[in-house]
């Protein structure tokens, strides 16, 4: 049945280019007219408004098809059945052009929703018109699964750019953005026995993010975590071993306002990140979320638990509004994949449908499913949920006021990319005869694997032939010849899809994508309806022995609301990646590395037309970047393995300037890996961050960098405000100093 689609689809491709009618052809197969409609729609980029409606049933079995003759080509390496040659090759890649845009067809330029019930049913198609569907049969869920669980990234490494699901939520601006000139915009004012109080240093006013340490103004809420190592040696079956470490964790509620009677109230004897919204605390473990009730700090009651699944965790948690914005990934076993059971809540074991899964029509590595979920705060009742297939090493999530926007990364299949660059630019360089084999090898039906595993035996046969001077010379021009295609095809290789989630109904709203990969999760940011997203395209190449490393560029895209790409820069820092970016207001901060920090200022003002503003070079890297006002920049990061602290003035964005730097001589700070771990204190120009075994206050005040006091003798992790006490907290203390005279008032040992 796949080879009589194919064939259809073939003839009827061939007979459409040359003139002929969409009915004629179809007119030819009236058994398939409705399954192949859409796909020859797509092929050819036909328009007729007054055609008769596909049946909604038949466009996904035609879908389904397509995803299932994708299985099986995979599965038939040891097959070498023939092709018609080159011509069918290009058929193949304009039918991967076809399966990306079959789902406009579905749904041409809007978002379909099922009304009047919960949810969907089977048979009802929700997706939207960029690239993504929901499932709607568990055949066409498990074939998919099955399919993609296959993928392989094959020899292709962005160079140590990083990749990966990410710990934590990638979090930007929500709408309206932070500006600079607002005053304690990370704080918030209560007449509760206190004036002021810091929250956790987040990018976005109004949305939390879990964090060891939270505040409600009068109580302190401390997770904490130590590893008290025992030599003790003992005997056992296999001979003398050592006692493994003990963990002494538990979280600490502190009674901490006023400073001068800080003490612990109790302790949950739990660890993890925690939430904080009124009377209700949220603690992220390894394995759920638990709920307690601190209306009264001394006796905090359990309230409500969600437990995980064994092959569920927890990707990223924000706090918005009372609600818990959650993101959970659940790994699919490949050969049996339903039903799938992310967690119990409250004891009720939660079960996800395959028509609540979203997928992206272009096949992608998929191993596991991510579940945004709302959870009442309060309750820790289920509200809402909503799937999609991706990898456990590729995704990013970041929420804004409106919006969950998941980026997932693909590569794409590298065989056509290594046959096209011998045919183009091999000539003269290897016989006529090698590849003249590798174009026949491109007409056999069989995997892409096993066709690079027989491209490696045609250049390992070659090779050999030749004298050690020779062998050599012709290395060095493929690899000459290698690195200029790959710079100038480097973003056909890899990318990041994007979808957009709306927050008010929890549906998949738009879906788009850029060439290259994200960084983190200052990577995204929304501002004024439009979604500014920076990347890094390149690293590392290679087939057979011969290895492109080196080439990489940055690149900043802006995508309005349908996540369409609407402007760009391009080849920001060339061999170089992005090592921290920033997005305020109408304006882009982008550091990239290698030997030195190229600082680069864009302006974003006109979304269809960013520019690069301004650039400056200066040794060392930030890795994180902090707005101090509305023309200073603060860069955390390194330089000569040591912690480096720069204040940037971008007053003019066409010559940002180092105004002062400061290098501790610590060689680490836990900045470098989070950003909660900085702490804004605007009213006194001062901020913290911790050190390797102290905690630094460093003064801002008149554009210059000091020190105003090392807090020693404590292993430093955070930092809060309480009215003028800063309380720096630390694995066995806290020390609260008086901020306006810079004196210790009270130390709290646990």
């Amino acid at each position: 049945m796949r080879d009589d689609i194919e064939k259809i689809l073939d003839e009827c491709i061939d007979r459409m280019s040359a003139g002929e009618s969409l009915e004629a052809c179809l007119a030819s197969y009236p058994e398939h007219a409705e399954e192949i409609r859409p796909l020859l729609l797509a092929a050819g980029g036909i328009r007729n408004a007054d055609m008769p409606p596909v049946n909604q049933q038949a466009r996904a079995a035609a879908k389904l098809k397509l995803n299932a003759a994708l299985v099986q080509s995979r599965e038939e390496a040891g097959f070498m059945q023939r092709l018609p040659g080159l011509f069918a090759f290009q058929k193949v890649r304009a039918m991967a052009a076809v399966s990306v845009l079959l789902v406009a067809v579905i749904v041409g330029v809007s978002v379909y929703s099922v009304t009047g019930g919960g949810g969907t049913t089977p048979g009802q198609n929700v997706a939207v018109s960029a690239g993504v569907s929901n499932f709607l049969s568990q055949e066409e869920f498990a074939n998919y699964i099955l399919a993609n669980s296959q993928n392989t990234g094959g020899n292709y490494w962005n160079g140590g750019v990083g990749l990966g699901l990410e710990g934590e939520w990638e979090d930007s601006s929500m709408v309206p953005a932070p500006v600079w000139e607002e005053k304690d915009y990370s704080s918030q004012t209560s007449g509760d026995g206190y004036n002021r109080v810091s929250g956790t240093n987040v990018q976005v006013i109004g949305i939390d993010e879990p964090d060891i340490v939270k505040t409600d103004g009068m109580n302190i809420f401390f997770s904490r975590e130590e590893f008290y190592y025992y030599y003790y040696e003992y005997e056992s079956i296999a001979g003398t071993d050592i006692m493994p470490p003990e963990m002494n964790s538990g979280i600490q509620i502190v009674a901490a306002n006023p400073p001068i009677n800080m003490s612990v109230l109790s302790e949950i004897d739990r660890n993890g990140d925690l939430l904080l919204y009124e009377d209700t605390l949220a603690v992220f473990t390894w394995d759920g979320i638990y709920g307690y009730d601190v209306s009264d700090p001394q006796n905090p009651v359990s309230k409500w638990e969600i437990t995980l699944d064994d092959y569920t965790s927890v990707v990223a948690a924000r706090l918005y509004q009372g609600k818990i914005y959650l993101v959970t990934q659940t790994w699919v076993y490949a050969y049996d994949p339903l039903p799938i059971r992310p967690m119990e809540v409250n004891g009720q074991s939660v079960e996800l449908k395959y028509t609540d899964i979203y997928y992206p029509v272009m096949p992608v590595d998929t191993d596991s499913t991510l579940n945004a979920m709302v959870f009442d705060m309060g309750s820790g009742n289920l509200e809402d949920t909503v799937s999609f297939v991706g990898a456990s090493y590729s995704s990013t999530v970041y929420m804004s006021g409106s919006a969950i926007y998941i980026g997932y990364s693909y590569w794409e299949d590298e065989t056509p990319f290594v046959i096209d660059f011998c045919r183009e630019r091999l000539q003269g360089i290897v016989p006529d005869s090698v590849i003249a084999r590798i174009n026949l090898l491109d007409t056999y039906d069989i995997s892409d694997a096993a066709k690079m595993t027989e491209i490696g035996v045609i250049f390992e046969e070659y090779l050999s032939s030749l004298s050690g001077d020779e062998m050599a010379q012709v290395q060095d021009n493929i690899g000459n010849a290698m690195d200029d295609y790959f710079a100038e095809h480097m973003r056909e290789l890899e990318g990041t899809g994007i979808l957009k989630i709306s927050l008010d109904s929890l549906d998949v709203t738009a879906a788009g994508g850029v060439p290259g990969t994200l960084l983190n999760q200052f990577s995204m940011d929304e501002y004024d309806g439009y979604l500014r997203v920076a990347t890094t395209v390149g690293g590392m190449f290679g087939f057979s022995g011969f290895w492109v490393s080196g080439g990489s560029a940055n690149d900043i895209y802006v995508l309005d609301g349908d996540l369409n790409i609407v402007g760009s820069v391009m080849d920001l820092g060339l061999t170089e990646q992005i090592y921290s970016a920033r997005f305020i207001g109408d304006k882009g901060y982008i550091v990239t590395y290698r030997q030195v920090d190229p600082f680069y200022v864009l302006d974003l003002s006109d979304p269809t037309n960013p520019q690069l503003k301004g650039e400056l070079k200066i040794p060392g890297y930030s890795s994180y970047m902090h707005p101090i006002s509305g023309d200073r920049m603060l860069g955390i990061g390194e330089e000569d393995w040591q912690v480096k602290i720069s204040l940037f003035d971008v007053q003019n964005p066409e010559q940002p300037a180092e105004l002062g730097k400061y290098i501790l001589d610590d060689y680490w700070s836990d900045v470098l890996s989070t950003h909660h771990a900085f702490l804004l204190d605007e009213a006194h120009e001062i901020f913290f961050l911790p050190g390797d075994d102290s905690g630094y206050i460093f003064s801002y005040a008149g554009n210059t960098l000091e020190i105003v006091m090392e807090v020693s003798d404590i292993q430093a992790t955070r930092a809060i405000y309480i009215d003028d006490n800063l309380y720096v907290i630390g694995d066995d203390k806290i020390v609260v100093v008086d901020e306006l005279t810079w004196q210790v008032v009270n130390e709290l040992e646990f």
